[in-house]
């Protein structure tokens, strides 16, 4: 299993943080907590200057799915996985609407792998807890 947490840890530069400065979840307040977001998203949304006060919540629940398919055990994980249950998102759904099969270059197969492997770690921890 070490190999196999060890092969995809090495995709984390797929994914950066964005520092969320204040958020209201499950009745309390918090403050300065790191939201995984898609590298290519992020350099995208700057590069094309997409970017203003408010960044769109589907790209923080792809950055978690993306995180649970490479580091599901990431330090800040349950936090991130509570959040994303909170919101009632059906994650299949929103996973269907991210893959795609008709890219084959390495990255896209790549991308494809860990938000499938991240919808299952959720949906494995969800059944667990």
């Amino acid at each position: 299993m070490d190999n196999l947490y060890n092969y995809f840890k090495k995709f984390s530069d797929k994914v950066y943080f964005l520092t969320v400065k204040n958020i209201k979840f499950n009745e309390k307040k918090y403050e300065n907590i790191d939201f995984p977001i898609s590298s290519n998203v992020l350099l995208e949304n700057i590069k094309n200057n997409k970017f203003n006060e408010n960044i769109n919540l589907t790209y923080f629940l792809e950055g978690i799915l993306l995180l649970n398919g490479i580091d599901s055990n990431f330090e800040n994980i349950e936090f991130l996985n509570d959040f994303i249950k909170s919101k009632n998102v059906n994650l299949l759904h929103f996973v269907k609407s991210k893959i795609n099969f008709n890219d084959n270059n390495y990255d896209t197969i790549i991308y494809n792998l860990l938000i499938i492997r991240g919808l299952i770690n959720l949906e494995k921890m969800m059944i667990l807890f």
